[in-house]
């Protein structure tokens, strides 16, 4: 039997049936939650290393990959989806871009509305999940932007972000074991 890996079914029963996406190993073992112990700690540590040369260097390798894809980022208008402390948001604006970073952790919401001034860039933050967001007060997006976003890790969730892409959507997780 031919399978139809061009269909979105196909692609949907395998995300649901997978035991292993990151979404389901997360949940196994109790990650994820901004209220969880040490969750403030970890923010403190992954904003400090957010905005370092390595980091930024690996920021703008995964940026030129992007524009090469859509073209300039001049106008492109970007929801970044977990934009935590805005490791991206910042630099897609820095770049031209009308960015909508959406950040779930009232801790990392307030680093991203910092940085963002830190750097003098404009965007437009909310601080809601993803999950909880409506498609009607999210909008249109050109590029709906997800870097090892846990709230992008259900076929439901890519489905969302299809949905409110006008023209690209960006989804990159942790591809096996760190």
């Amino acid at each position: 039997m031919t399978k139809d890996i061009f269909s979105n079914q196909y692609w949907e029963k395998a995300w649901e049936d997978d035991p292993n996406t990151q979404d389901k190993r997360m949940k196994r073992a109790g990650l994820g939650d901004p209220s969880a112990p040490g969750f403030e700690k970890w923010a403190e540590n992954f904003n400090k290393n957010s905005f370092t040369e390595e980091s930024q260097h690996r920021t703008k390798r995964i940026m030129n990959w992007i524009e090469q894809q859509t073209g300039r980022f001049s106008n492109l208008s970007v929801l970044d989806v977990g934009a935590a402390s805005g490791v991206f948001s910042v630099p897609f604006a820095k770049e031209g871009a009308k960015v909508t970073a959406l950040e779930p952790s009232p801790i990392l919401h307030d680093m991203l509305k910092d940085n963002a001034n830190h750097y003098g860039v404009t965007l437009k933050t909310l601080n809601q999940s993803f999950e909880d967001a409506q498609l009607e007060e999210l909008g249109q997006h050109d590029l709906v932007f997800a870097s090892m976003c846990p709230a992008v890790t259900t076929w439901e969730a890519v489905s969302k972000a299809i949905d409110i892409a006008q023209k690209f959507v960006y989804v990159s997780l942790i591809a096996g074991p760190k």
